[in-house]
């Protein structure tokens, strides 16, 4: 199954998450900050980044850039998750994420921007 790094500064939506696509038989990877979010995705290459919005330190706009401007991260498709509904779909789109959804997010939209081509 798919390996999936969701960056949101609320601990409760990443246990969520991480409940949530655990029991559809995915590995979750967790992180609070965009910082330790490089750092993971460097390290573990996921099969999906879903990153908030609102975010510590830098926002998630921030954190796609950097992620895009990364070789080792480029490749991987990035969501944008907002409470915000659509006020950032666009910019998110400009920065290089494939899809910006609005909060609270249903699991199969977020399935479907996965790699079909994965090795698993």
């Amino acid at each position: 199954m798919a390996c999936i790094l969701f960056v949101d500064d609320d601990i409760f939506t990443l246990e969520t998450y991480s409940r949530i696509f655990t029991l559809l038989g995915h590995q979750t990877l967790l992180s609070e900050t965009a910082e330790q979010a490089l750092e993971i995705a460097k390290d573990h290459k996921p099969d999906l980044i879903v990153v908030d919005m609102r975010l510590q330190g830098m926002d998630g706009l921030q954190l796609i850039k950097q992620l895009k401007a990364h070789p080792q991260t480029a490749h991987i498709p990035v969501v944008m998750v907002s409470a915000y509904s659509d006020a950032y779909a666009i910019q998110a789109k400009e920065v290089g994420a494939v899809h910006y959804l609005s909060k609270p997010i249903h699991p199969e939209k977020l399935l479907e921007y996965i790699e079909p081509n994965r090795d698993d």
